[in-house]
């Protein structure tokens, strides 16, 4: 019985707070409109299941020089719809002088001490909870 329990306590002290499935996961991300224009806006939204509340805070980085960060919102504030839905969001302008073209932009997922949230991924490696999504900027007319 000893042997039992002690299996049982070193397997829920190695799964940590990923038990049983639960570890969050990233559902859909979008920029709307699909296609941003320069001197407009556009909402940037990521949808994160987490049914143990680890996700302290998103943030999105796009992939330029320097890199942009840009930090969304789940508390009904920033162009976020709903406080505590998991869809994380921000209303962003975009720059009058923007250049048109294809970009991306990375999406990763914070716990409340500042550091990535982990999961195990499909292959069961340990990896950050991040996805990217890519995006346009053409000016109107083109």
């Amino acid at each position: 019985m000893r042997k039992t329990i002690l299996f049982s306590i070193s397997l829920l002290a190695l799964s940590g707070c990923f038990t049983f499935g639960q570890a969050p996961e990233i559902g859909q991300a979008e920029v709307t409109p699909s296609v941003l224009a320069p001197d407009s806006s556009g909402l940037i939204t990521v949808v994160i299941n987490d049914a143990h509340n680890i996700v302290d805070r998103v943030e999105g980085v796009v992939q330029v020089e320097p890199p942009v960060r840009i930090p969304l919102y789940d508390d009904g504030t920033h162009g976020d719809a709903e406080a505590g839905d998991g869809a994380w969001s921000i209303q962003v302008p975009v720059p009058g002088d923007a250049p048109a073209g294809n970009y991306e932009i990375v999406f990763t997922a914070y716990t409340d001490d500042g550091l990535p949230v982990e999961v195990r991924g499909r292959d069961r490696k340990v990896v950050v909870l991040r996805t990217s999504l890519p995006f346009v900027i053409a000016k109107p007319g083109e």
